[in-house]
């Protein structure tokens, strides 16, 4: 039998190749093709095993087992990509995804550094948050655009650059006049806000071996706080990563309650070491009212 990584893995080629059948008009789920979630293909591949010559692989498992817990696991990672679950992933545009070359990068200092760059010299009004945009069609002179923002004040430009999150377009916080064309409108709706959220805890003693980068924790319910990553040995700071539905579900809870869920499940590993918290910050992206989540995805 194939390992649990390398069966999920088929299975999500065997979702591509669904993808790709279900794109021609004779076969059975063309017309719900735009409808269709990831987590459809995967029930539809499931219930079809026999019939897509899926013997070589397991996918299904007792119930509750930790067979299954890890193969939920696995399903999160493939997720929180996106942010979002499968359940709310197009099967379509799933498909067309991606990636750049190389790897990822941190920034000295963080991302502010290249904030501050490009910031030289720009007149930067900061504390102005933008209510509505009106059209020139709407205006006394008609060379112009107007930005209101929530202190009553009004600006007035030839040209307005909008680069706010998505989140932020998908509520409704600024008002546009004339209303964004329809097709703007379907393109903004269209798109999923994803959303990831990490707890970030200093202990006031470090009680990890220093060699160690990350734990992964195979929860029984999905996406339980399932990678737990060393920061910093000589402070002793772990970041604790959540994403799609239980990133929101985190957002409910008290800081209490998620500071004690943590613990609960690092003394389950360190079960005689002493965990004394120093310091902590819990991120809400969804909450912000000024991402409403963390990145775009597509729905």
């Amino acid at each position: 039998m194939d390992s649990i990584e390398d069966s999920f893995d088929n299975m999500m080629k065997l979702v591509h190749t669904l993808g790709d059948k279900i794109k021609k008009s004779n076969h059975e789920l063309y017309q719900k093709r735009f409808d269709l979630t990831v987590q459809d293909a995967i029930d539809y591949i499931t219930e079809k095993k026999k019939n897509i010559k899926f013997d070589d692989y397991q996918f299904q498992f007792p119930k509750n087992s930790p067979l299954e817990h890890y193969w939920n696991y696995q399903m999160w990672v493939y997720e929180e990509y996106e942010g979002v679950d499968f359940s709310k992933q197009g099967l379509i545009t799933y498909q067309k995804e991606k990636s750049f070359s190389g790897g990822n990068l941190c920034i000295d200092k963080g991302y502010i550094t290249i904030v501050d760059k490009m910031a030289t010299n720009l007149d930067i009004r900061l504390e102005q948050v933008v209510t509505s945009i009106s059209d020139y069609e709407m205006n006394k002179d008609k060379d112009y655009i107007s930005i209101t923002t929530n202190n009553n004040k009004t600006y007035l430009g030839k040209k307005v650059l909008i680069t706010i999150p998505l989140g932020v377009l998908k509520s409704g916080m600024i008002e546009f006049t004339p209303q964004l064309p329809d097709y703007k409108l379907k393109a903004i709706n269209d798109l999923e806000m994803g959303l990831m959220n990490k707890v970030a805890i200093q202990f006031k003693k470090r009680f990890w071996d220093k060699r160690l980068k990350r734990i992964v924790y195979v929860s029984e319910n999905k996406g339980e706080y399932p990678w737990i990553e060393v920061v910093d040995n000589e402070k002793a700071v772990i970041f604790c990563w959540l994403a799609c539905s239980s990133a929101e579900r985190i957002e409910l809870q008290t800081d209490k309650e998620i500071l004690d869920n943590i613990l609960t499940i690092l003394k389950q590993i360190y079960k005689n070491e002493p965990m004394e918290i120093k310091d902590y910050y819990i991120t809400r992206w969804k909450q912000d009212i000024y991402s409403r989540g963390s990145w775009s995805g597509k729905d």
